[in-house]
């Protein structure tokens, strides 16, 4: 089974639930594996840019890795410990080793699916997301 999301349709789901401004946001695929995020904060602050690779897929977790510049890393430091609160349960975002764990099965509403699907992959076409499962 696979499901694709195109960055579009992602772009939208990220200015209508977390409220983030996507007219400043952009999303390069550079591998099967890798995107680079960039990230206009604003007018006077520089353009941050973050490559997010997905390193590994398991029933239930998902494992991610970033890499960006020392200035990015402190910005992303500061508001993942700012923010801290605000992460949902099951996402772990270590800054010291520039990964991000994400617990699936933990995940608010996942359960339901997982029950249903296991998860095998997550890779990168030129237009799309897609997300590779098996039917239990």
């Amino acid at each position: 089974m696979e499901v694709q999301i195109s960055y579009n349709e992602f772009l939208r789901f990220l200015r209508n639930h977390a409220n983030v401004d996507v007219s400043r946001l952009q999303i390069i695929r550079k591998s099967s594996r890798t995107l680079a995020i960039s990230y206009d904060i604003s007018d006077w602050v520089p353009t941050v840019t973050i490559s997010v690779s997905v390193d590994k897929v398991t029933e239930h977790h998902l494992y991610l890795s970033y890499d960006c510049s020392a200035a990015a890393s402190m910005i992303i430091s500061g508001v993942v410990s700012f923010l801290q609160s605000k992460i949902p349960a099951g996402v772990k975002v270590d800054t010291s080793l520039k990964k991000v764990y994400v617990y699936l099965d933990v995940i608010n509403g996942l359960e339901k699916v997982l029950q249903y699907v296991t998860p095998t992959d997550i890779y990168f076409d030129a237009d799309v997301i897609s997300v590779k499962g098996n039917i239990k």
